[in-house]
């Protein structure tokens, strides 16, 4: 029961935050990139598998960037989507370099078989 009402508030706050931003995010900065990429799959006897993914973003679009966020897609050994890891910051100057830590949103009963990049959403300085 813990579990669940753990993963429902963190479900909650994250549709909380999209919506405070919907409209005011661009998803499509081809400019920025991840370098340094690390994950790692931890366990933990009472709430099963975790996933964190460390790396770095630098800055390259020129602006400052008041939001930026990174997700990665996890998925189980039949391919399946059975969760995200999500990092994000605000105020990253333009040049300046993020070093994120992205961590999953929730805890798996099953040890995750591949963990991808899905994308990086920014918001501009006006």
């Amino acid at each position: 029961m813990k579990k669940f009402m753990a993963i429902l508030c963190t479900i909650m706050m994250i549709l909380c935050v999209s919506f405070a931003f919907a409209g005011c995010i661009d998803d499509k900065d081809e400019k920025l990139s991840v370098s340094n990429e690390n994950v790692s799959i931890d366990y933990n006897n009472f709430l099963g598998y975790s996933v964190k993914v460390t790396g770095s973003i630098t800055n390259t679009t020129g602006k400052d960037l008041s939001y930026i966020s990174v997700e990665y897609k996890i998925y189980d050994s039949s391919n399946a989507v059975i969760g995200t890891a999500l990092a994000n910051a605000n105020s990253i100057g333009a040049g300046e370099t993020w070093k994120f830590e992205a961590s999953s949103l929730g805890w798996f009963d099953e040890r995750p078989s591949t963990v991808k990049f899905y994308k990086i959403q920014t918001m501009k300085e006006f």
